[in-house]
């Protein structure tokens, strides 16, 4: 340091060199004088418009749903069978909606069974079952009830 010192001190045209990085080739930015004090901008005050969400709407229709718990002699084609009376019911409403006339049968056995359709010819219910496996129901199953 003091031999730098010196040199420099001899030759006084020589400027220092130093050791910084070579400039990069990104556009320099100039930076601008920053005003402490914020502009005032006069604006119109801002309202604010809420709308309110409407009001929910339930549904409350009543369906009653029949329950047949001494079915007459024929040919069932049965889509579903439950232990449980509320399933049994939804299952009967989502057949309703797809255009069935479904009817709920209850058993001795505290079964509730949901059927497409009865009809007192095997022949025709044989018909309807397999038309009714075709539309994608394969679980479908006919009943015979004496």
């Amino acid at each position: 340091p003091k031999k730098e010192a010196e040199a420099v001190k001899e030759s006084p045209k020589q400027t220092p060199v130093t050791t910084e990085a070579a400039p990069t080739t990104e556009p320099s930015t100039t930076s601008q004088p920053v005003n402490e004090e914020p502009a005032t901008i006069n604006e119109a005050p801002v309202e604010e418009h809420v709308t309110p969400a409407p009001p929910v709407v339930k549904h409350t229709s009543t369906e009653y749903v029949k329950i047949v718990s001494e079915p007459e002699s024929g040919f069932y084609v049965i889509a579903g069978c439950f232990t449980m009376k509320s399933n049994a019911v939804r299952f009967v409403k989502t057949l309703k909606t797809k255009g069935y006339q479904p009817e709920l049968i209850h058993n001795n056995e505290s079964m509730f069974r949901v059927s497409y359709k009865m009809d007192s010819d095997s022949i025709t219910a044989d018909s309807y079952l397999k038309e009714i496996r075709e539309k994608g129901d394969e679980e479908a199953w006919l009943l015979h009830v004496n």
